[in-house]
């Protein structure tokens, strides 16, 4: 489960409520009336430096409905229980295809302002851990339907260096400017990512992940931190809370 903090710095966030302006040229297709076409392409210097280190990005040529680019950003992703090493051969984990690996490929990574039909990032979900291919599809339609910012998806075959890699899912990064101007009227705030296993505290702040912002010194975090365990001590009231939080949106 992934736990994001949108800070656009004011009290109360409402969603949908600003001003975006309109994407130009043909939008990336999040419809379930087509099933994709990626192609990875790496070098072997790209495929090692993925076994030496996973999740940094190394440049791969990557093909999509026929739109080819080059020197894209391509790395794994996954933590316990969907990760798979580029290298494994173990079919097991892979829903019977070997080294099943899940990816997110990043557009502007080498290149400025390189994107695909809009988009600077897609995440690619190898879907290892779900039999039935529908779950994360059902569980963020349920969200959007219910106003809870979450993510569009769709499916897509996947081929790494000519080996087919069987049926993945395609998932909108919730850090994409496309997802935040939706959902917060804005991509100019910041925004956080949880931690495996890291609750929010004061002494664990510098431990989110920012994936949004300009301002890299997390006092909005930080500030949350210390009202909330003010109000747990006793020194803060629930009106405090509610001057700096949108418990609407949080419920």
């Amino acid at each position: 489960i992934i736990l994001l903090f949108a800070c656009q710095g004011t009290s109360s966030l409402d969603v949908n409520d600003g001003d975006t302006d309109e994407p130009e040229g043909p939008q990336f297709s999040f419809a379930l009336d087509e099933v994709h076409s990626i192609e990875l392409e790496l070098s072997e210097a790209g495929h090692d430096a993925l076994i030496e280190d996973p999740y940094e990005y190394t440049p791969a040529d990557v093909t999509i409905d026929g739109f080819e680019y080059e020197d894209v950003g391509l790395r794994l992703k996954g933590m316990w229980g969907s990760f798979i090493p580029i290298d494994s051969d173990d079919s097991y984990w892979g829903n019977g295809v070997p080294n099943k690996s899940a990816f997110i490929v990043k557009f502007d990574a080498f290149v400025e302002d390189q994107r695909h039909q809009g988009m600077e990032k897609l995440t690619i979900n190898n879907m290892i851990q779900d039999v039935s291919r529908i779950h994360e599809y059902t569980g963020y339609s349920l969200f959007r339907e219910g106003g809870v910012a979450a993510p569009r998806v769709t499916y897509s075959k996947v081929a790494l260096n000519g080996a087919e890699k069987g049926l993945y899912l395609i998932v909108e990064p919730e850090d994409s400017d496309v997802f935040l101007d939706e959902w917060y009227g804005t991509n100019k705030g910041t925004l956080y990512e949880g931690v495996y296993g890291v609750d929010l505290y004061e002494w664990t702040v510098w431990e989110y992940d920012q994936d949004n912002g300009k301002d890299k010194s997390k006092e909005d975090l930080m500030e949350l931190a210390e009202l909330l365990d003010q109000y747990f001590d006793g020194n803060a009231s629930y009106d405090d809370v509610l001057e700096e939080v949108d418990m609407d949106q949080y419920l």
